[in-house]
């Protein structure tokens, strides 16, 4: 797993001579700074009942271009992380979701909430993605945001978890 909220910014600090950021119109280094503040979260969103889960394939116009990773951001201020997960879902997939099944401390000021959904939707693609896809294993490292290939055995236990405990909980209610 990442050890530092530093290391997420550094990744991100490759991309600040690109201008603006694609979805908030902050400069590069207006986000960094934001982040360092507020702290970031993502949210891995799970169907159970079909064993997926939704992986963002990053758009050419943005850091870590051709990766997949999970819609998330930087947190507003005075916003909690589950808070700023939920919306950042909202916003590049156009699904509110208002349950939270958990909330992880990657590490300083980096979470990942997990939600689970009945049903895959359709996600609204936004200007970040080239496309939202629900999978069903994890691609390889390779082809992973480089945060999300550092901490790629707990993703993968995680989803398997989650969606063995969902489906047990199912057959015995």
């Amino acid at each position: 797993p990442l050890t530092t909220l530093a290391e997420y910014i550094v990744q991100a600090s490759d991309v600040a001579c690109m201008g603006k950021h694609v979805a908030t119109g902050e400069s590069y280094r207006e986000w960094a700074d934001k982040i360092e503040r507020n702290g970031a979260a993502v949210c891995l969103c799970i169907c159970p009942n079909t064993g997926k889960f939704l992986l963002d394939l990053r758009g050419d116009h943005v850091e870590h271009s051709g990766k997949y990773g999970l819609p998330g951001g930087a947190l507003d201020d005075d916003e909690s992380p589950t808070q700023g997960a939920l919306r950042e879902l909202y916003e590049e997939t156009g699904k509110r979701v208002k349950k939270v099944d958990s909330v992880i401390k990657l590490a300083n000021k980096l979470w990942l909430v997990v939600v689970t959904v009945r049903k895959p939707f359709e996600p609204r693609i936004s200007e970040e993605s080239a496309m939202l896809e629900w999978h069903t294993k994890l691609p390889a490292k390779s082809k992973l945001h480089p945060a999300m290939a550092k901490s790629f055995a707990m993703y993968k236990e995680l989803i398997r978890n989650t969606i063995a405990e969902k489906a047990t909980a199912t057959e015995e209610g």
